[in-house]
């Protein structure tokens, strides 16, 4: 575990400590961020899991090791290649946290989400997570902004998707003035959550582009819920971000990095 030391001391640049103050406040009803276990509260059977012992540890080195042997081989690989990663320093460690979220966790719900693939789940907070991803759909309840899309969660497991970019387009004939329009994509549906997905159902879609208006079958959108350390901000939280996961068009297409409207 090369360089574990000065890793684990420097890991709150990828994953900070919870903070008070504005920004993402827990919401009336939720519950706040839970504190880091100490290396004897934590089972560390999760690569998650020995982040959040080694979290506990603060400065006290000696304790990284009892942290570590906690977890599995696999466990400690994954950790082992997050905190190199942030040890670089200004690197994007997005790949490795995904891999340690995904490493000794459980499954849920006993079955697969369509596709054939299984939501998995580790409803442990992270350091700065400003809500568990467990039953996360009415703290969504709202207006979101996100990367590609705006979202509104209703509470009745309702939702609505939309997007809308300028573009230059023009029929025949039409003069180059004339070809800027916008294009609109609204998706209303259902949004229920199996594990660490969110499956958004859409019926039908309603397109405007360009004053020429069309509806079109539905489509069905899984999200893995994940939480990331936005570096262009100094919000003390972790951003909630929803992940395409049928999508192959890389994370720029793909995610939604949401904030409330």
């Amino acid at each position: 575990m090369k360089n574990l030391a000065l890793a684990a001391l420097v890991f709150t640049g990828c994953i900070p400590p919870p903070a008070s103050g504005p920004g993402y406040a827990p919401q009336p009803g939720t519950e706040a961020a839970a504190a880091e276990p100490s290396p004897s509260e934590a089972s560390g059977t999760t690569c998650i899991q020995i982040v959040q012992c080694l979290a506990g540890c603060g400065e006290d080195t000696a304790c990284f090791p009892a942290c570590i042997e906690q977890g599995d081989p696999d466990s400690q690989a994954a950790v082992g290649a997050l905190l190199e990663c942030n040890a670089a320093g200004d690197v994007d460690c997005t790949p490795q946290l995904d891999t340690c979220r995904a490493t000794g966790t459980a499954y849920a719900g006993g079955g697969a989400p369509a596709g054939g693939e299984v939501a998995t789940t580790s409803y442990a907070m992270l350091p700065g997570q400003p809500h568990s991803t467990e039953n996360l759909i009415p703290w969504l309840t709202g207006e979101w902004i996100g990367s590609r899309h705006q979202f509104v969660f209703y509470g009745d497991g309702r939702v609505r998707r939309s997007d809308g970019s300028g573009v230059t387009y023009g029929r025949p004939g039409t003069t180059a003035d004339d070809k800027h329009c916008v294009s609109l994509v609204n998706d209303t549906g259902t949004v229920t959550q199996e594990g660490d997905l969110l499956i958004m159902v859409f019926e039908a879609t309603d397109t405007n582009h360009c004053g020429e208006k069309t509806h079109t079958a539905g489509l069905t959108v899984r999200y893995r819920i994940d939480w990331f350390d936005n570096a262009y901000d100094n919000d003390p939280y972790l951003q909630l971000v929803l992940r395409d996961i049928d999508c192959t068009a890389g994370s720029m297409w793909c995610d939604d990095g949401m904030n409330r409207r």
